[in-house]
Protein backbone atom coordinates (compact mmCIF):
# COMPACT_ATOMS: atom_id res chain seq x y z
CA UNK A 1 0.00 0.00 0.00
CA UNK A 2 1.23 3.50 -0.79
CA UNK A 3 0.04 6.91 0.52
CA UNK A 4 1.22 10.33 -0.69
CA UNK A 5 0.39 13.94 0.13
CA UNK A 6 1.58 17.37 -0.94
CA UNK A 7 0.80 21.02 -0.29
CA UNK A 8 2.32 24.21 -1.62
CA UNK A 9 2.08 27.29 -3.79
CA UNK A 10 1.86 27.15 -7.56
CA UNK A 11 4.70 28.57 -9.61
CA UNK A 12 3.95 31.83 -11.35
CA UNK A 13 3.36 31.60 -15.07
CA UNK A 14 5.24 33.98 -17.32
CA UNK A 15 3.56 35.87 -20.13
CA UNK A 16 0.75 38.36 -20.50
CA UNK A 17 -3.00 37.83 -20.16
CA UNK A 18 -3.50 40.59 -22.72
CA UNK A 19 -1.18 42.75 -24.81
CA UNK A 20 -0.99 46.53 -24.84
CA UNK A 21 -2.30 48.74 -27.63
CA UNK A 22 -2.86 52.41 -28.45
CA UNK A 23 -5.62 53.80 -30.68
CA UNK A 24 -8.68 56.04 -30.74
CA UNK A 25 -12.23 55.43 -29.57
CA UNK A 26 -14.91 58.09 -30.21
CA UNK A 27 -12.17 60.58 -31.15
CA UNK A 28 -10.38 60.06 -27.81
CA UNK A 29 -7.06 58.37 -27.24
CA UNK A 30 -7.56 54.82 -25.96
CA UNK A 31 -4.78 52.80 -24.35
CA UNK A 32 -5.05 49.08 -23.54
CA UNK A 33 -2.60 48.18 -20.79
CA UNK A 34 -0.65 44.89 -20.85
CA UNK A 35 -1.27 42.65 -17.82
CA UNK A 36 0.89 39.71 -16.85
CA UNK A 37 -0.55 36.46 -15.50
CA UNK A 38 1.21 37.01 -12.16
CA UNK A 39 -0.16 40.57 -11.78
CA UNK A 40 -3.74 39.37 -12.28
CA UNK A 41 -3.77 35.95 -10.59
CA UNK A 42 -0.65 35.78 -8.43
CA UNK A 43 0.21 32.31 -7.17
CA UNK A 44 -2.42 29.84 -6.01
CA UNK A 45 -2.54 27.27 -3.23
CA UNK A 46 -2.76 23.57 -4.00
CA UNK A 47 -3.37 20.45 -1.93
CA UNK A 48 -2.93 16.92 -3.23
CA UNK A 49 -3.22 13.49 -1.68
CA UNK A 50 -3.73 9.99 -2.91
CA UNK A 51 -2.80 6.38 -2.59
CA UNK A 52 -2.22 3.16 -4.41
CA UNK A 53 -2.64 -0.55 -3.84
CA UNK A 54 -0.67 -3.28 -5.60
CA UNK A 55 -3.12 -6.02 -6.62
CA UNK A 56 -0.50 -8.38 -8.12
CA UNK A 57 2.89 -8.03 -9.85
CA UNK A 58 1.46 -6.24 -12.90
CA UNK A 59 -1.74 -4.58 -11.64
CA UNK A 60 -2.36 -1.73 -9.24
CA UNK A 61 -5.14 0.67 -8.31
CA UNK A 62 -4.43 4.38 -7.71
CA UNK A 63 -6.58 7.34 -6.66
CA UNK A 64 -5.57 11.01 -6.36
CA UNK A 65 -7.47 14.05 -5.06
CA UNK A 66 -6.25 17.53 -6.06
CA UNK A 67 -7.58 20.90 -4.86
CA UNK A 68 -6.38 24.22 -6.27
CA UNK A 69 -7.37 27.74 -5.24
CA UNK A 70 -6.69 30.77 -7.41
CA UNK A 71 -8.00 34.32 -6.98
CA UNK A 72 -7.93 37.27 -9.34
CA UNK A 73 -7.28 40.88 -8.43
CA UNK A 74 -9.09 43.94 -9.76
CA UNK A 75 -6.90 44.85 -12.72
CA UNK A 76 -6.57 48.10 -14.70
CA UNK A 77 -7.24 47.15 -18.32
CA UNK A 78 -7.47 50.37 -20.34
CA UNK A 79 -7.91 54.13 -20.38
CA UNK A 80 -9.97 56.21 -22.78
CA UNK A 81 -9.67 59.96 -22.39
CA UNK A 82 -9.88 60.62 -18.65
CA UNK A 83 -11.75 57.37 -17.84
CA UNK A 84 -10.18 54.09 -16.84
CA UNK A 85 -11.53 50.56 -17.23
CA UNK A 86 -10.86 47.79 -14.70
CA UNK A 87 -11.68 44.08 -14.88
CA UNK A 88 -12.14 41.32 -12.34
CA UNK A 89 -11.90 37.70 -13.47
CA UNK A 90 -13.56 34.88 -11.51
CA UNK A 91 -13.93 31.14 -12.18
CA UNK A 92 -17.44 31.80 -13.53
CA UNK A 93 -16.67 34.79 -15.76
CA UNK A 94 -15.37 38.34 -15.89
CA UNK A 95 -16.77 41.76 -15.09
CA UNK A 96 -15.57 45.18 -16.20
CA UNK A 97 -16.25 48.67 -14.87
CA UNK A 98 -15.27 52.20 -15.83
Amino acid sequence: MELRRGTGWDNSISGNINSGAIGTLNDQVAVVLPNSYTDVYGTGFHLRFGGGYLIDEVSEVRAVFTYQSLNADLTPMATSGSRSCTANTTPTGASAST
